[in-house]
């Protein structure tokens, strides 16, 4: 899923997420659900996601996810986009404002999906059971990672889980951010010892940064 979330090299931007859209087919999702930014040219703080739902039995939800992670063009600024940490708890800004836009898109996606989700205070209803499934590479792993926390802190307490597999993961998250009394196991990184990406953003320089 991570690998079909990748723009294609070539055709129209409205076309370069085909391979996505035919692996939600495939899988047998309905209603899935492309964000603006992955159907036109990426700008320097764009990101892209893809969207599904699948019901399985005893009434759970399987929500894929998957956060597009190469052929990203302007976002290579984003990537190294640090910023200070007061404002992202820590977490480097680009792709924390990334994650954001991401997580405030899957929001907005279940409500539509499933009116009666979110409690009248915008909480998780604790009876529901929806399964988060996200992905990503690189770029899209650390999006993916950081997004993934965000969806633990939103299920903790209730029925739904979230299975985060983020592959060269760069490290962009960071401590401040977690809850003591969360287990954030469930979120996977995939890391090759002789990949660059992942040391961004480096230790030296930052040392306020976490995968």
């Amino acid at each position: 899923m991570a690998i079909a979330g990748m723009y294609t090299e070539e055709g129209e931007y409205n076309t370069r997420s085909r391979n996505i859209i035919q692996f939600m087919r495939d899988i047998g999702t309905t209603n899935y659900h492309l964000n603006y930014y992955n159907t036109v040219k990426p700008e320097t703080d764009s990101i892209g996601v893809t969207m599904g739902w699948k019901p399985l039995s005893d009434e759970r939800i399987l929500i894929p996810i998957s956060v597009r992670g190469a052929n990203y063009e302007k976002e290579w600024a984003s990537n190294i986009t640090f910023g200070s940490g007061n404002d992202t708890n820590g977490e480097a800004k680009g792709f924390s404002d990334s994650a954001t836009m991401v997580y405030n898109e899957l929001i907005e996606y279940l409500k539509a999906q499933d009116p009666d989700a979110f409690n009248s205070d915008g909480a998780l209803k604790g009876g529901k059971k929806f399964i988060f499934w996200i992905v990503g590479y690189s770029r899209g792993a650390v999006v993916s990672n950081i997004t993934a926390k965000r969806l633990v802190d939103m299920c903790n307490g209730t029925q739904s889980k979230v299975y985060a597999y983020c592959f060269a993961c760069p490290i962009g998250g960071s401590s401040l951010t977690q809850k003591s009394d969360v287990n954030y196991r469930c979120i996977h990184n995939v890391i090759d010892a002789g990949d660059f990406v992942p040391t961004i953003a480096p230790a030296k320089m930052d040392e306020r940064f976490e995968r």
